[in-house]
C-alpha cells in the first residue's frame, strides 16, 4: 500500500493491492475509470486483433492471459501513472 500526494493541491490517494482485484474483476473498465487510457487502447487493439482470427481455444487463452497479466501489473501501472504526473509518495 502506498499513499501519494499531489503537490499542487495536497490531494491524497491510496494505491493498494485492491488494484489487482479491481483490474481482475472489471478489466478494461477499471483502467478507464482510473484514467489509464493508454492501457485501455492497448487492450482494445489486442482484443480486436485476436478476434479477427477465427475464434479458437488459443486466441481465447491469450485474451485470458492478457487480462490476468494486466491485473497483476495494475498496481504498478497506477503508481507509475501518478508518479509521472508529478504526484509524490508520502507513505
Amino acid at each position: 500500500m502506498a499513499t501519494l500526494e499531489n503537490p499542487l493541491n495536497g490531494n491524497r490517494v491510496r494505491v493498494t493491492w485492491l488494484s489487482f482485484v479491481g483490474a481482475l474483476v472489471f478489466g478494461i473498465f477499471w483502467f478507464a475509470f482510473n484514467g489509464l487510457w493508454k492501457h485501455v487502447f492497448i487492450q482494445l487493439i489486442a482484443i480486436a486483433i485476436l478476434f479477427r482470427v477465427p475464434i479458437n481455444f488459443g486466441a481465447l487463452m491469450l485474451l485470458v492471459l492478457m487480462w490476468q497479466l494486466y491485473a497483476l501489473l495494475a498496481h504498478d501501472i497506477l503508481m507509475n501513472s501518478y508518479l509521472s504526473r508529478g504526484w509524490r509518495k508520502v507513505r
